[in-house]
Formats: C-alpha cells, sequence, structure tokens
C-alpha cells in the first residue's frame, strides 16, 4: 500500500466549511478513483494547516491519483478553490506503508 499525503493550508475561519467539503464531496469523489483504499483527514484548526493522508493500493494508483494535470485533482482543486476563492496551494508527497495497525 501506498499513501499520497497531501498538505493543504486552510484559513481557520473556513476549517469547518472545508471539513464539511471533504466528506461530502471530495471524499466520495476519492472513492471512485482506481486503487483507493482509505483516507483521513487532520487539521490543526488554530494554524489553519490541513494534512490529507489517502491510502492506494499500489504506488502506481496513488501517483495516478496524484498526477497535476489529471482530471481528479483538478476537481479537487476546483471544489477547493470554490471555497477558499483561489486554488490552494499543494503540497504532496508519497510513501510506502511499511507498517499499519488500528485498534477495532
Amino acid at each position: 500500500m501506498y499513501v499520497r499525503m497531501l498538505r493543504v493550508h486552510v484559513p481557520p475561519e473556513k476549517m469547518d466549511d472545508f471539513i464539511q467539503l471533504w466528506h461530502d464531496e471530495m471524499l466520495p469523489f476519492a472513492k471512485a478513483q482506481k486503487g483507493w483504499k482509505s483516507a483521513r483527514l487532520l487539521v490543526d484548526r488554530q494554524a489553519g494547516k490541513t494534512v490529507i493522508m489517502g491510502v492506494w493500493e499500489t504506488e502506481a494508483d496513488a501517483r495516478a491519483s496524484g498526477n497535476m494535470g489529471s482530471t481528479h485533482v483538478q476537481k479537487q482543486q476546483a471544489m477547493a478553490a470554490s471555497l477558499l476563492g483561489a486554488r490552494p496551494e499543494v503540497e504532496m508527497e508519497y510513501y510506502e506503508v511499511a507498517g499499519d495497525a488500528w485498534e477495532q
């Protein structure tokens, strides 16, 4: 499995709206992508920072989902831009999952 990690700055006053956008629109769209396994949205409300971690079946799936020219990424950026008033600056990184533990 591979993780595509995105860091997005969201003004603190728009954080609740961004969280709702992620749940209602961005996450369902991501779920439809090839190789999607799971996702987490982490936020630091006071600092206006978010981290979106998407887990993908293969490295190729993770990278394809993050291709800046892809319809998927353009759609996600358009969703965020509609809320934030401009396309957000996004830092994107990829990691192989070398360990995984979740309490059930």
